[in-house]
């Protein structure tokens, strides 16, 4: 089969890639889907060391309504908790209104999948602990010579001495790992595909609050 030789070669535009790949599973030959499970295994096995490479062929391609709808509706990816586009969501993590504008696809497929990779600038974290042997994590707001002031994953803040912290270390990223365990690569894909459509104009943003009931 030449699709299937062009898939496994590597030369299929990439957003038709994930396509071609569903269609050779379903209705291969028993031959074909041999080759293509054996494709898989080996392709996830970057999962770990190389995520653009593994899920390349999430890079382009996707729905970009189907990405908004999974932006604001699927709480357990908990998208709009965080992050805010236009006027709506909340502030542990950047503002996405612009993302589009700024970052291009491979980096914002890294962001989902490997979000320690690539800590967004001024949403670093920090983990302390006190001499009352107290843990607090968050996000690096603000420090001067008395106290450092962190954001928690609540968006609460919280102000701690200097004097009482015994041990600080930096923190992996505020965005939560294994989101994969909440999509599938179709997902993954429109997921890129509305972020990439964030440039900041008003039809990118509009109407957002009536996604999903969100006001």
């Amino acid at each position: 089969d030449a699709q299937l030789l062009d898939i496994l070669a590597g030369k299929l535009p990439v957003d038709t890639q994930l396509n071609a790949l569903e269609a050779a599973l379903t209705s291969g030959s028993a031959s074909a889907k041999e080759k293509v499970a054996a494709f898989v295994e080996s392709r996830d096995k970057q999962i770990e060391s190389s995520p653009k490479v593994a899920y390349a062929d999430c890079l382009e391609g996707g729905d970009i309504k189907a990405g908004r709808e999974l932006f604001f509706t699927r709480s357990s990816l908990s998208c709009v908790r965080c992050h805010k586009v236009g006027e709506t969501g909340g502030e542990v993590g950047p503002s996405l209104s612009q993302i589009g504008l700024q970052k291009d696809n491979g980096y914002l497929l890294e962001a989902i999948v490997a979000p320690d990779t690539a800590i967004a600038t001024g949403f670093e974290t920090v983990v302390i602990l006190t001499e009352d042997d107290e843990n607090f994590s968050g996000i690096l707001k603000s420090e001067d010579d008395e106290r450092v002031q962190i954001m928690d994953a609540q968006g609460a803040l919280i102000s701690i001495e200097k004097d009482s912290i015994v041990a600080r270390k930096k923190g992996l990223s505020s965005m939560p790992a294994g989101l994969m365990k909440y999509m599938n690569r179709r997902d993954l894909r429109d997921l890129v595909a509305y972020l990439k459509s964030l440039d900041g104009t008003p039809e990118a943003t509009a109407n957002i609050g009536d996604v999903g009931g969100h006001k």
